[in-house]
């Protein structure tokens, strides 16, 4: 018969274990927000509201600390990279936006743009501003 091995309590004032990835310090309000950030796919202000702290506090932080920034930037390149995984299981499952919203985006050079036309008509010898404009 196995024994039960009883759970260790963490305690009380144990914060959650760190996510950032710079490997710069922080200050414990800094590391939270970033860990909320990250948490939240970089939403601000759902960060800000899990965290307890106001979403200028992290304005004023990217401003003057650069390591904070970068930390920052991270996070939202980690953002892309979640909701790139999305866009390609949906092109896996043929989804047609998806697999034309990618062409449009990544395979511009083979030929999948919008086309634009413009038809623009010019009198030579008048001048334009005695014409009226035609729509």
């Amino acid at each position: 018969m196995a024994k039960k091995v009883a759970k260790q309590a963490k305690p009380k004032n144990q914060e959650k274990e760190s996510k950032l990835l710079t490997g710069f310090k922080f200050t414990k309000n800094q590391e939270n927000f970033l860990n909320s950030l990250r948490d939240n796919l970089g939403i601000i202000s759902k960060a800000a509201h899990d965290s307890g702290l106001h979403r200028n506090n992290h304005f004023n932080w990217v401003k003057k600390y650069p390591e904070y920034a970068l930390e920052y930037d991270t996070i939202l390149e980690e953002q892309i990279d979640v909701v790139e995984s999305f866009l390609f299981d949906n092109i896996k499952n043929n989804d047609t936006t998806a697999i034309i919203f990618y062409l449009k985006s990544k395979a511009k050079k083979r030929g999948y743009v919008e086309r634009v036309e413009n038809d623009v008509r010019v009198r030579v010898g008048k001048d334009l501003a005695d014409e009226e404009y035609v729509y």
